[in-house]
């Protein structure tokens, strides 16, 4: 028995040691009080119940977890029960072995108990003798005796038994305990060996958490900075095709003008050819008036001279005319290529807007794309926070289950 368990037990023993005593000892003063008992009787008994509380009180106080306190008790009792059923006519005294063995069933010690049943119904076996030895043999003493003995007897005997019942269920307890505890042991050095490799698992994973967590932040910082340059980009993109805009105006302008200036050419071209036919009519008109004039003879000479001179601004209009017209078709060439140009431009400009909303578009697009990498990140950077958290709360559950299963193994020993 474990010396706590022994304590307690002792303990136990001990007040119902002291309560039995000083049940009896109001019970005899209260039989002195009605003068069925004399002031010798109780003086003697007293003195008996007194010394026995002495002996008692010294040897558990004196050591609470002596194995030896019962037999000190369980010898003032016998001394106190002979005292009771030999100093005493009543036939009732026979019942204090009951109480007295009752304490006793706490150790468990069955060999104790039948030595106590047996010396019981020794002693009462002697009471009925001595009562016989005596006179008292009366139907109704036999009778009382009859109930005496058999109390006494069966009594002991269902004290035995149960003290021996108790030890069996509780020897069959033991026996669970131990096969529990040894299951316990082979389970706590299982759950000590994975308390080990999740511990390890543990570190790995908070090793590879924090490398994920560094690539994390460095791959957010990325992405901040390339939000900050895309940012900058589409406003360059935005500028530019502002700037574009600008010069498909301009250049609208400019083909408006040199369109108008084609047809200017054309009207003036027009006149030019219109001047032509009048200075080759005039030429003619000129040379027909040359001929009347050489007809008419000295008297036209001066109509003579006016032809010729009619004839020459002819020549020279027509001539003018003429590099007018070289001037005006060579003008109108590169009025052409000009406006071939002008398309050429707005139709670049327009090639390149398109270009520049479709690089805009996807700018925007990818920085979408980085913010909702950057959000994922951080997700993940909270999820894998959340697992090695959880991690953690698995190895601490863990080793207290350990700790619990370490200390019943302790405690069994």
């Amino acid at each position: 028995m474990e010396s706590w368990v022994l304590i307690k037990t002792n303990r136990i023993a001990y007040l119902m040691n002291t309560v039995i005593c000083g049940a009896l000892a109001v019970g005899y003063m209260m039989d002195l009080l009605k003068g069925r008992k004399s002031l010798g009787f109780i003086a003697i008994f007293m003195t008996f119940l007194v010394l026995q509380l002495i002996i008692c009180s010294m040897k558990f106080f004196g050591n609470k977890e002596s194995d030896n306190f019962k037999y000190y008790s369980l010898a003032g009792f016998v001394g106190i029960y002979c005292f009771a059923i030999f100093a005493s006519d009543t036939y009732f005294t026979y019942v204090y072995a009951l109480p007295i063995m009752i304490p006793y069933i706490l150790y468990h010690d069955a060999n104790l108990i039948r030595n106590v049943g047996i010396g019981a119904i020794v002693l009462n076996i002697s009471k009925v003798i001595f009562q016989l030895y005596h006179g008292h043999n009366t139907d109704d003493d036999i009778t009382s005796y009859t109930v005496q003995m058999a109390v006494i007897v069966i009594g002991s005997i269902l004290m035995y038994a149960g003290t021996k019942l108790i030890i069996t269920i509780g020897d069959e307890k033991v026996r669970n305990i131990t096969e529990y505890t040894e299951i316990l042991e082979e389970n706590s050095a299982q759950l000590r060996n994975s308390v080990n490799e999740q511990l390890t698992k543990t570190q790995d994973i908070s090793n590879f958490s924090d490398a994920i967590k560094d690539l994390a932040e460095k791959m957010t910082e990325i992405s901040q900075q390339t939000l900050s340059e895309l940012d900058l980009e589409i406003k360059n993109l935005s500028q530019l095709q502002n700037e574009a805009a600008k010069v498909t105006e301009r250049s609208m302008s400019v083909h408006s003008g040199v369109k108008q200036l084609d047809e200017i050419i054309d009207g003036i071209t027009s006149n030019v050819k219109a001047i032509s036919t009048i200075a080759s009519n005039t030429n003619l008109l000129a040379i027909n008036a040359s001929i009347e004039a050489v007809r008419s003879g000295d008297g036209n000479q001066g109509f003579s001279v006016v032809a010729q001179e009619v004839k020459r601004l002819a020549s020279e209009s027509n001539e003018s005319a003429d590099n007018i017209t070289l001037t005006m078709s060579d003008l109108s060439s590169k009025t052409t290529h000009t406006l071939e140009d002008v398309n050429f431009l707005i139709e670049s400009n327009a090639s390149q807007n398109k270009a520049i909303s479709a690089v805009e578009s996807t700018c925007s697009d990818i920085a979408a794309d980085i913010g909702e990498l950057s959000r994922i990140l951080n997700e993940l950077n909270s999820q894998l926070k959340n697992l090695l958290y959880a991690n953690q709360n698995i190895v601490e559950n863990t080793q207290r289950i350990t700790e619990i299963a370490e200390r019943s193994k302790v405690e069994k020993k």
